[in-house]
């Protein structure tokens, strides 16, 4: 039971915990001793020695009421740390499933959000592509046309087309609007994955011939060829710049790519197995990898380094995507689960099991807030976080990576929420401790 005392509409200054802790109404300039007032109250009683009142199994909905009003938090022996939203997602859940669309005839092989974050499109078993309206969770159009399997389907950068790629040797461009479809490039080799520049005149294709190809949409020409790979090519994006090119191979290597140049810049080695997706970051500095080997692999894209191997899955890594911010990775896989990882730990945030058969792809909604999950238990599902802070509260962030060892007690220093209550924290190991005011 977490005991609550709401304030006035006077908003207090701070809250610490301790013997002697007290919240302050700048108005009145009244203390209230919230140790004394609430030790009845605590689950758990306090802990006299180091002066900590805990709750030992909280639930989800308290988690994200303490994670609404932080401002930092100390580790008492080295100093601050300010990113407790990534911590404290070690120690309680903080996304959940906001929907599922509408239910599938088949399963789903890769998914992608609209840039403008308002649809998802979707390749299916069936050879078509589906778009789908993210708040209704609806179906809006089909695509139908290809004669083979569809590997890749991707929105334009102005969400008014959607590109697609397959089995059949074809590249073609859709209408969103109308779906039907409005462009074909005959290619000669099996397409497994495309991608629009961020001016949407050119695209970028992979394919089993072990090439990577960009092409100019308006003529229908092809620009350039990078070679390299021996064996069929699984992906290949752009730097967000459009300046390199990385790709992902069944060879077991990653290569990154000069786009004027078509030279190869470095290769990457260390996946032992097939190596299924490879992305940059947001910023540029990092290569995000998965393959068939089970592990993702966070890489120095400068230097081709291998910086960080994140395990957990169980099987082949399908999709790999990094948050907008540049902070979280998300990875599905065939051992039905979908994961969240911190990028600067490689630490593993959250696991997600509301799948029932293999998940092929994800992708993050444009402003980081929700994502999509696809699987081939023909559904899929959108997942939201929780909010975690108040937009006062975020402003006051800096960034700055630390660990928590087991057994060491952190004090977390907690924001009001408008106008009502304070919250206080403390973290013992695995075990979450708060106290409400």
């Amino acid at each position: 039971m977490v005991s609550e005392l709401r304030l006035t509409e006077d908003k207090a200054k701070n809250v610490k915990l301790s013997m002697f802790a007290f919240c302050v109404n700048p108005e009145k300039d009244k203390k209230s001793e919230l140790c004394d007032v609430y030790k009845p109250k605590l689950c758990g009683g306090m802990n006299k020695e180091n002066h900590k009142a805990y709750i030992p199994h909280p639930s989800e909905e308290e988690i994200a009421i303490v994670l609404e009003n932080w401002v930092r938090c100390s580790y008492i022996e080295f100093g601050w740390i300010e990113e407790f939203n990534k911590i404290i997602g070690r120690y309680g859940k903080y996304l959940k499933q906001i929907k599922a669309f509408e239910t599938l005839s088949i399963g789903v092989i890769t998914i992608n959000f609209s840039p403008d974050g308002t649809k998802t499109v979707s390749c299916l078993w069936d050879e078509t592509i589906r778009i789908h309206d993210v708040e209704s969770g609806k179906e809006i159009q089909r695509l139908i046309g290809h004669s083979n399997l569809v590997n890749d389907a991707q929105f334009s950068p102005d969400s008014k087309t959607v590109a697609s790629c397959s089995n059949d040797k074809t590249i073609r461009f859709w209408s969103v609007k109308s779906g039907m479809e409005i462009q074909k490039f005959q290619v000669q080799s099996y397409i497994t994955r495309i991608q629009f520049s961020n001016n949407g005149s050119t695209i970028l294709s992979s394919s089993d011939d072990h090439t990577v190809r960009l092409w100019d949409i308006n003529t229908r020409r092809h620009i350039k060829t990078f070679q390299g790979h021996s064996n069929m090519i699984t992906d290949a994006q752009f730097s967000s710049d459009n300046q390199l090119i990385v790709s992902a191979s069944y060879d077991k290597t990653i290569i990154i790519w000069d786009v004027r140049s078509g030279e190869k810049i470095k290769t990457l080695k260390g996946h032992t197995e097939e190596v299924i997706r490879a992305r940059f970051s947001p910023n540029g500095l990092f290569i995000i990898s998965c393959s068939s080997d089970g592990t993702i692999r966070i890489w120095d894209s400068i230097t081709g380094n291998q910086l960080k191997i994140l395990q957990g899955h169980t099987n082949w890594v399908r999709d790999v995507r990094i948050s907008p911010d540049g902070q979280t990775i998300i990875s599905c896989s065939d051992d039905k689960t979908v994961r969240l990882w911190d990028i600067h730990s490689g630490s593993q945030l959250q696991r997600l099991v509301r799948h029932f058969d293999w998940v092929r792809g994800v992708d993050f909604s444009p402003n980081g807030k929700t994502f999509v999950s696809g699987s081939n238990d023909k559904t899929i599902r959108l997942w939201g976080r929780q909010q975690l802070m108040n937009e006062q509260t975020k402003k006051l962030l800096c960034l700055k990576t630390a660990k928590i060892p087991d057994e060491t007690y952190v004090t977390f220093c907690m924001m009001w929420k408008q106008i009502s209550s304070l919250k206080v924290c403390l973290s013992r190991g695995h075990q979450l401790s708060f106290l409400l005011c």
